[in-house]
């Protein structure tokens, strides 16, 4: 406060203008509701997803979200199909992908390259004197090359190219549905862990609806155990489903871990397979969210990373609560407890399963990295499946 005490009340008015200008001054690439099909950094195969991605018609007009100028296009077939990118005088650039075609200045540029070459394929650079553009300029329309079906695919980066989040960085849009809570694994991570007498990972499957969630028993655990959460989102009625934008775990009301979905690097794009539990989105499980550093991990998005819990730091009976945000700040909240328990080493067959544990098909196998799916309620949905691809777990 002292510090603040010196600075001049006028450069601190300038300060706020600066950042609320930021997140102020965009405007929407297209006009009309705003739809979202898919978000930012969602789990794809082998990497993150880099934007969001927006509904509309094929055609519709697309705009500068603000001044700068197009540095930047591309043609293909595949990938992007017809892409644009925009650098903004703020030195953030901006992406739009899978493009019907572009505006018709820009479209005579790329017909006279493609001519030159004998190819559909073309890359082009400019300058900024080359192709300036002012702030709701029409620059192309939405379409469907490179894709399924017409979309667009809007990025932003930073000024170092690397992608972050749009709606953590200005846009906002109607959205008052909470995440859902699905499911929550928890996964021992070493063979001298147990979760509910076992050496396996266990998903239970929570009570509740709208915005809270619960878990009937308390589940015993012995060791090093790790949680992952299945967790979708949804804008209101709109039937897509969307990334969740924060995660927090508190353990006994301490915050233990906490992770934020704003931004990335592409050169740690392919660590998706740390973040999410790809045995499980390979298995078509879902995308669980670990709450827990796995592997060699370099990802930007944790806040807080210790999120590990040790059964021998723990009292007798623990509360977890694991709250769940997206990016209207809507959120969810699943309140589980844990027991501390010393488990049978080497447990094998059902009737060595503590009474009190949830219903659990063992099969009799020992290997840890088996995975017991556990439906609460209706023992007809359990099965096992075969775990694979270990790697270290970071202390946390």
């Amino acid at each position: 406060m002292k510090d603040l005490k010196k600075i001049p009340t006028v450069t601190l008015i300038l300060l706020f203008l600066s950042f609320t200008n930021i997140s102020a001054q965009y405007i929407w690439p297209i006009d009309g509701k705003i739809l979202l099909n898919s978000n930012f950094a969602e789990c794809r195969p082998n990497h993150f997803h880099a934007g969001i991605d927006l509904h509309a018609e094929e055609g519709t007009p697309l705009k500068a979200i603000d001044d700068g100028y197009i540095w930047h296009i591309s043609v293909s077939p595949f990938g992007y199909g017809k892409s644009l990118f925009l650098k903004l005088d703020d030195g953030r650039i901006v992406v739009y992908a899978h493009l019907q075609k572009f505006s018709e200045r820009v479209e005579k540029i790329v017909e006279q390259k493609q001519k030159r070459v004998f190819s559909y394929r073309v890359s082009l650079y400019f300058k900024k004197e080359h192709l300036s553009v002012k702030k709701g300029e029409i620059i192309g329309y939405v379409g469907r090359t490179g894709a399924m079906g017409a979309h667009l695919h809007f990025e932003m980066r930073d000024t170092h190219n690397r992608p972050i989040n749009p709606l953590s960085h200005g846009y906002r849009f109607i959205d008052s549905t909470p995440p859902l809570i699905k499911a929550i694994q928890l996964t021992p991570l070493d063979d001298s862990s147990f979760v509910s007498g076992i050496p396996f990972p266990v998903i239970i499957k929570p009570y509740g609806s709208k915005s809270y969630y619960s878990f009937i028993d308390t589940i015993a655990i012995d060791g090093r155990i790790g949680l992952e959460i299945l967790s979708e989102d949804y804008q209101n009625s709109w039937p897509f489903r969307l990334n969740i934008w924060k995660v927090e775990m508190y353990v006994n009301g301490e915050l233990r871990f906490k992770s934020v979905y704003d931004r990335f690097s592409y050169a740690h794009t392919r660590e998706v397979e740390l973040e999410f539990d790809y045995d499980l989105y390979n298995r078509g499980l879902g995308r669980f969210h670990r709450l827990y550093l796995y592997g060699d991990n370099h990802l930007p998005f944790y806040k807080k990373s210790g999120g590990i819990i040790f059964s021998e730091r723990l009292k007798n009976v623990n509360e977890i609560k694991i709250v769940c945000y997206d990016a209207n700040k809507n959120r969810s909240v699943v309140i589980l407890f844990l027991r501390k328990e010393k488990s049978y080493k080497g447990t094998k067959r059902e009737k060595d399963l503590a009474s009190n544990s949830p219903y659990i098909h063992g099969s009799g196998l020992s290997f840890y990295r088996n995975l017991v799916r556990v439906a609460v309620g209706n023992t007809d949905e359990i099965k096992i499946v075969r775990m694979r691809n270990l790697l270290p777990i970071k202390e946390g």
